[in-house]
């Protein structure tokens, strides 16, 4: 397995797409999800909101993101959340 520095490196790379394929990639660390969460790239950025390992406080903060697809993002993913907690209820 990747060390974490590997994934840091990955988080600050120039390439949109290789940030915006760490950011949808499930064995992203926290610390790098968190990281990214702030990335000047919406596209990042949504792909952050829909990693179902992304910390709390980095959704909380992608709640209160500038774009409006990000913020659009965040939500779905809180019903589909409060959904699976009603199936299983």
């Amino acid at each position: 397995q990747e060390p974490v520095a590997g994934y840091e490196k990955l988080a600050k790379d120039a390439d949109e797409g290789v940030r915006s394929c760490l950011a949808r990639n499930h064995a992203t660390p926290c610390d790098v999800l968190r990281t990214l969460a702030k990335d000047r790239s919406e596209t990042v950025r949504a792909f952050v909101a829909v990693n179902f390992n992304v910390p709390e406080d980095a959704m909380d903060e992608l709640s209160k993101d500038d774009s409006p697809t990000v913020q659009k993002l965040v939500a779905w993913k809180a019903s589909l959340k409060e959904e699976a907690e009603l199936v299983t209820a």
